[in-house]
């Protein structure tokens, strides 16, 4: 049963959600707060371009704070992703969240309904149309365009287009720019030099920096190689300095889209390794 505090935790979710629209690419732009004791633990909206999902980013943020707590979600949970990854209902039921409430249902007929499945197979309660007529215009143009056939959008299947520039082993992307190039030339070394004999990480790691070259890490060996890691990094090359230099922070740069994660799961587990692997950055 949901009650007026549930409410107000619903309309913090739309809030979340406003404030990130026309920044989503074709995905809607959802929110979710979670609430622990009565208490905000957590709140996000889907990334820049479509990705990390909320629900994702929130579970991330909220931690141990997860366990026992509520979900408030402006748009039904995704119950499988195309590109493989775990969907948010099973991240919420691995995350121990015990209750899940949503506004607007999934309105794409081939996934609607697999979200709640998963989550009240894993014994989780879930409520669904809560402030429904007031979270809808966040989706008239994702209805619009669904009942239109433009691609039939849906949050699992659509990415934004990034521009990619490849650069080879020891090469520095051409783009005319002299000071570009030394860039992304210091920002190798400074990375080599943090990595040292090994990175620790026992994962390939890969920087995207957006268009201005890649960050290509295995083990103790650091190229400019754009090729196939375990996770990648997709963030602008300033952005990657200042969190060298603590003067941004990861769970803050993921929120507000300025740092992208290919896979949640493996960046949590591997936050403590990447953070050490940061500092000796500075």
């Amino acid at each position: 049963m949901t009650t007026a505090t549930d409410e107000s935790f619903m309309r913090r979710a739309i809030a979340v959600a406003v404030a990130r629209l026309g920044t989503t690419g074709s995905n809607p732009a959802v929110g979710c707060v979670m609430v622990s004791a009565g208490r905000v633990v957590a709140e996000a909206a889907t990334g820049a371009g479509g990705r990390p999902h909320a629900e994702e980013q929130a579970v991330f943020q909220a931690g141990e704070a997860t366990v026992g707590a509520t979900a408030f979600v402006t748009l039904e949970p995704c119950g499988e992703r195309t590109s493989g990854a775990v969907s948010c209902a099973e991240r919420l039921a691995s995350a121990g969240v015990i209750r899940v409430v949503y506004a607007i249902a999934n309105p794409d007929g081939r996934s609607a309904g697999r979200g709640p499945a998963r989550l009240r197979a894993a014994g989780i309660v879930v409520e669904a149309g809560l402030l429904a007529k007031e979270a809808a215009a966040l989706y008239a143009g994702f209805l619009s365009a669904l009942r239109a056939g433009r691609g039939s959008p849906s949050r699992t299947s659509l990415r934004r287009p990034r521009r990619r520039v490849t650069a080879t082993a020891g090469q520095i992307p051409s783009r005319g720019d002299t000071s570009l190039m030394a860039s992304l030339q210091e920002i190798t070394d400074r990375i080599r030099a943090a990595v040292g004999a090994d990175s620790g990480l026992g994962k390939t790691l890969k920087f995207n920096l957006k268009g201005d070259g890649f960050v290509f890490i295995d083990g103790g060996t650091v190229t400019n190689e754009d090729a196939p890691a375990d996770l990648t990094l997709t963030i602008a090359m300033d952005d990657l300095v200042a969190l060298g230099e603590s003067k941004l922070d990861a769970m803050n740069a993921v929120m507000t889209g300025r740092l992208q994660l290919s896979d949640m799961g493996l960046a949590m587990a591997l936050q403590g390794k990447m953070q050490a692997l940061f500092s000796k950055m500075a």
